[in-house]
């Protein structure tokens, strides 16, 4: 783990993501687990955590991740656990778009929320005060890289944010997130503020994800080069330590 991350961070990554998911037939031990969380914070680098399900998000969380991919699609988030959350830097990356349309398309067990259940969670947690940071999960799904983006957004407006809060998530929430290990700088003293035009278009929320289009370029596909990832190896391994 130590030699992974090291060699990770040596090559500018900004993150780590750590595949740990009690659905799949291997997943990595508590011991090692800590060990990987514990070494990307020794190396100044976000803990990004796989999570479809909830009762995995609670165990991420305990365990130091700070931010978990995806939201859940199991049960409903009490009070008292978005609370616990908000209790330090943590973040969530909803992948919404992704989650409606693979209820659509596989027969999960796992997906025992409706598909607007599922986006009104995220709408809870936002207004408990957990930053949601936007992603697609692309091309995972059917999702399309680049122009998805617009409907995810809208399915956070969905859930309750305003436009220009959907807008954020996408922007400003990544940049100055309670847990950004790298907080973008303020501006100088005296710089404009954008003035934007207040005939600027709104959001549309209908049903954004029946009408998605593939990119035109084929380099919107090109996956991002700023993260690294792990998940466990099938046999022995998973279970050593570091």
């Amino acid at each position: 783990a130590r030699e992974f991350i090291q060699k990770r961070k040596q090559k500018g990554v900004d993150f780590i993501k750590i595949i740990q998911d009690s659905r799949l037939p291997q997943k990595f031990s508590d011991t090692l687990f800590d060990a990987l969380i514990s070494e990307t914070h020794k190396n100044n680098l976000l803990a990004v955590v796989h999570s479809e399900i909830l009762a995995d998000a609670e165990y991420e969380f305990i365990h130091g991740a700070d931010i978990i991919a995806h939201g859940w699609v199991d049960r409903k988030i009490s009070d008292s656990t978005l609370a616990e959350w908000k209790s330090r830097p943590f973040a969530i990356t909803p992948t919404l778009l992704g989650h409606c349309k693979a209820k659509k398309l596989y027969n999960m067990k796992s997906y025992t929320l409706t598909e607007q259940e599922i986006i009104v969670e995220m709408g809870k947690a936002h207004r408990a005060g957990i930053p949601l940071l936007a992603g697609t999960d692309a091309p995972a799904d059917g999702v399309y890289y680049s122009t998805d983006l617009y409907a995810e957004l809208a399915l956070y407006v969905d859930a309750g944010l305003t436009p220009l809060e959907a807008l954020k998530t996408a922007t400003s929430n990544p940049a100055h997130s309670r847990c950004s290990a790298r907080p973008a700088a303020a501006p100088p003293p005296g710089s404009p503020s954008p003035n934007y035009p207040s005939s600027a278009p709104r959001a549309s929320a209908r049903q954004p994800y029946e009408k998605s289009t593939p990119p035109r370029s084929s380099r919107a596909g090109r996956p991002p080069r700023s993260s690294a990832r792990l998940a466990p190896a099938a046999g022995p391994c998973c279970s050593s330590t570091p």
